[in-house]
């Protein structure tokens, strides 16, 4: 009989260990390993009325402020990619010479139109 009772307590135990723990740590392993991949937009969807709950509100409101932080990121990365092409285009085809130069005078970079005055290329 205490052999039935042992196998029967181990067996409940081992349920409620997987269905308690390792479910929800194999969800949230999923979640975690798919932001490593890039993919902000996971988010963790246990369900439950316990500690658990605790958890997946705090990385899901983390997984929501990455996700804003990186657009915000990105939007501003397309902000300046277009600022330096418009900066880049005035400099291009400036019909005045632009040119950079270090403390001592020397030549860093000079815009086409500078490249072409007769002063620059006679230095």
């Amino acid at each position: 009989m205490s052999v039935l009772v042992f196998v029967t307590l181990g067996v409940v135990t081992s349920y409620i260990h997987d269905s308690a723990i390792m479910q929800p740590m194999k969800e949230i392993r999923k979640v975690v390993e798919a932001f490593g991949e890039g993919d902000l937009d996971s988010r963790i969807a246990l369900n439950r009325e316990d500690e658990w709950n605790v958890i997946e509100n705090a990385l899901n409101s983390m997984a929501a402020d990455l996700s804003h932080a990186n657009a915000e990121i990105l939007k501003r990365q397309t902000e300046l990619e277009l600022a330096e092409q418009k900066y880049r285009s005035i400099f291009e085809n400036a019909v005045e010479g632009i040119y950079q130069s270090t403390p001592e005078g020397q030549y860093l970079g000079a815009n086409p139109a500078m490249a072409e005055s007769p002063r620059l290329r006679d230095s």
